[in-house]
């Protein structure tokens, strides 16, 4: 299954469909970081759980030349507020397997999908063609900025937006942050899939 760091890196949130009753959970990221994880809470309104990570997993940056220095690598932000159906988006997903052999996250891009039911609060459908199976992983805006998680559960997938995210997980889902000024300054797709390596 495929997850989404929170806190710093001393959180997951996974599917809870996935978590097996009496079994270990591992949580890696796609730099191949191994950590154990526990169960700390479900969230079934959501369909999530959170995991809690020992050690937690923190990202260093690579030097890019001799003589600089590795640092911490923030998580992204949370976008300010809830996208609009039709608003790109992308999602970083694992294929699902059966084995836990490392592999690559898949970068998917596409338009975010109309809310289910009524209202425009809650879930949405996700509206990104990815492949069937069990998901999880974050999906991000053009700039970079966390606005939800995707799921299984509609044709197609849902997402489970910020508003969600933030009314159940308080300060733990993260800073907020406002769109760069400028469209130069979001970080593309290889930024976006360099981000989901974390």
């Amino acid at each position: 299954a495929s997850g989404t760091l929170i806190d710093g890196g001393r959180h997951a949130l996974v599917p809870l469909d996935v978590l097996a009753a009496g079994r270990r959970t591992w949580v890696r990221n796609g730099l191949g970081r191994t950590v154990a994880a526990r169960v700390e809470r479900r969230l079934p309104a959501l369909g999530l759980a959170v995991l809690a990570l020992r050690p937690a997993l923190q990202v260093r940056s690579l030097p890019r030349a001799l003589g600089d220095e590795a640092v911490e690598v923030p998580l992204p932000a949370l976008a300010p507020r809830d996208p609009f159906p039709g608003s790109p988006g992308h999602v970083l997903l694992y294929r699902p397997a059966d084995d836990a052999a490392p592999a690559w996250p898949q970068l998917h891009a596409g338009f975010l999908g109309t809310p289910l039911g009524s209202g425009t609060a809650g879930p949405r459908r996700l509206g990104i063609d990815t492949p069937e199976g069990v998901r999880g992983g974050p999906v991000l805006d053009p700039a970079g900025r966390w606005i939800g998680v995707a799921l299984g559960g509609a044709p197609g997938g849902r997402l489970v937006p910020v508003s969600a995210l933030r009314a159940a997980l308080g300060a733990m889902a993260g800073e907020v942050a406002a769109a760069p000024a400028d469209a130069a300054a979001r970080p593309g797709a290889d930024g976006l899939y360099e981000t989901g390596l974390r």
